[in-house]
């Protein structure tokens, strides 16, 4: 399978997560869609799109492990007639040493329908797949946004606001992030408080790479 490498994920995710910080404040934070967390071995992206799915992805010195949950999906073990064991041995098969570790205790690695991982020395993702079924992988890898159009498209139907792709593009670039932007982006915004939530953001990833 042909994905992203773990920098362009990692550029990609860093501007999904900039772009909710401009656009919910701390006290809205549970709008946002991706919300980013330092963890002992890299740092952890959490998508939720608030209908009972999510995307876990910790990216490490190794590589990136991505666990999906689509709840609706018939591999949800949770909304199964009959809990099957088997299924949780086979889609964590062959997972590389201290990746499964990542995900916690054993109700979270229980919450999945598809997972993948991605080792720096292969760069090449790998899956255990279900035949017949993606676990909901081509449905929630879509909300990981490569590219300020398509986080223009999704974010036109979801805040009901028309964006300019242009500035939108800026973040996507890496280009320093600046009050005006902010403010171009979203009009409302306490840009000073934003660009400080930023600013703590790309340090906690810079400590911790």
């Amino acid at each position: 399978m042909k994905y992203m490498s773990k920098v362009e994920m990692q550029k990609v995710l860093n501007s999904m997560v900039t772009l909710d910080i401009i656009m919910n404040s701390k006290d809205n934070a549970w709008l946002r869609l991706i919300n980013c967390y330092a963890i002992e071995e890299g740092c952890k992206y959490v998508i939720d799109n608030g209908g009972g799915d999510n995307l876990m992805i910790f990216i490490t010195k190794n590589g990136v492990f991505l666990k999906g949950f689509d709840h609706e999906n018939e591999l949800n073990q949770f909304a199964a007639d009959e809990w099957d064991d088997d299924f949780f041995e086979n889609v964590y098969d062959n997972v590389p040493f201290g990746f499964l570790e990542l995900v916690g205790d054993e109700d979270e690695r229980d919450e999945v329908t598809f997972c993948m991982w991605y080792l720096n020395e292969n760069d090449e993702w790998q899956q255990n797949e279900v035949l017949g079924n993606d676990g909901g992988k081509e449905y929630l890898l879509k909300f990981i946004k490569k590219s300020s159009n398509e986080w223009c498209y999704w974010a036109k139907s979801y805040y009901e606001i028309n964006f300019e792709v242009d500035v939108v593009n800026a973040i996507y670039n890496g280009e320093p992030i600046t009050q005006t932007i902010i403010h171009k982006i979203n009009p409302e915004r306490d840009t000073i408080e934003a660009l400080q939530e930023i600013n703590e953001m790309k340090n906690m990833l810079n400590f911790i790479t």
